[in-house]
C-alpha cells in the first residue's frame, strides 16, 4: 500500500494545502473525519487505480491530466487520487470490480495472443533459416562434385599426355641404337676386308718359316 499522500480521498486537503490552499475554506475536515475519508478511499483504491492505462478506474480521467474539479494540472491537483470517490453509486465499486476483472482478462489474452503470434513468427524464421542452410550445403555439394569431376578428368588427360610423349621416346631410342648398331658393324666388315690380305700373309710366313 502507498502512503496516505497518494491516495488521497475526495475532499479532503493534504498537510502542505490546508493553509495554503484556495479550497481550504471549503475543503477541510477535521482529522478524524479525514482518517474516515483516507480509510474509505483506501477500501477502493485497489480497483480504481489502473496502472498499465495510468487513469482513474471510475472516470477514466488520466492521472497526468487536469483535475475536472479544480483545473489544477497533474500531480499539483489536491483532489488529483479523489476527485471522484464522492460519485460512485451504492453498487458502483462491483460493477467497477467486474468491469475491471473483465479488462484484465482482456489483457491477459490479448498478451497470450502476441506471445503465441510471436513465438510462430519465431518458429517460421528458424525453419526459413534452417531452409536456407539445407539448400546452401546441397549445393556447395554439388559445386565441389563438379570441381573433383573437373580436376580428375584434368588429371586424367596430364597422364595420357604423359604417356604417349614417353612412348614416343622409346621407339625413337630404339631405332636410333639399331641405326648405331648398323653403322659400327659395316665399319667393322670394311676393316675386315681392308686387312684380311695381309692377315693371311702374316699366317703363312709364320707357317712356313722353318726356325733352327
Amino acid at each position: 500500500m502507498q502512503n496516505h499522500n497518494n491516495f488521497l480521498p475526495f475532499n479532503v486537503l493534504p498537510m502542505q494545502y490546508e493553509t495554503s490552499s484556495p479550497l481550504y475554506g471549503k475543503f477541510y475536515f477535521s482529522v478524524k473525519a479525514m482518517k474516515i475519508k483516507i480509510l474509505k478511499w483506501h477500501a477502493v483504491a485497489s480497483w480504481t487505480w489502473d496502472a498499465q492505462d495510468e487513469t482513474c478506474g471510475i472516470c477514466r480521467m488520466a492521472f497526468d491530466g487536469c483535475c475536472p474539479d479544480c483545473k489544477f494540472p497533474g500531480d499539483d491537483c489536491p483532489l488529483i487520487w479523489g476527485a471522484c470517490l464522492d460519485r460512485i453509486p451504492k453498487d458502483e465499486p462491483k460493477k467497477i470490480g467486474v468491469r475491471r476483472l473483465k479488462m484484465d482478462s482482456s489483457r491477459r489474452q490479448s498478451g497470450i495472443q502476441q506471445l503465441l503470434a510471436a513465438e510462430q513468427e519465431a518458429q517460421h524464421i528458424v525453419n526459413e533459416a534452417r531452409n536456407a542452410k539445407l539448400a546452401r550445403l546441397k549445393q556447395a555439394k554439388e559445386e565441389a562434385e563438379k570441381e573433383v569431376a573437373a580436376y580428375r578428368a584434368q588429371m586424367e588427360a596430364e597422364f595420357q599426355r604423359k604417356l604417349a610423349q614417353s612412348s614416343g621416346d622409346s621407339g625413337a631410342n630404339v631405332k636410333r641404337l639399331e641405326q648405331e648398331t648398323d653403322e659400327k658393324i659395316q665399319h667393322l666388315n670394311s676393316q675386315a676386308e681392308n686387312i684380311s690380305h695381309d692377315v693371311a700373309q702374316m699366317l703363312l710366313k709364320h707357317v712356313t718359316t722353318v726356325k733352327n
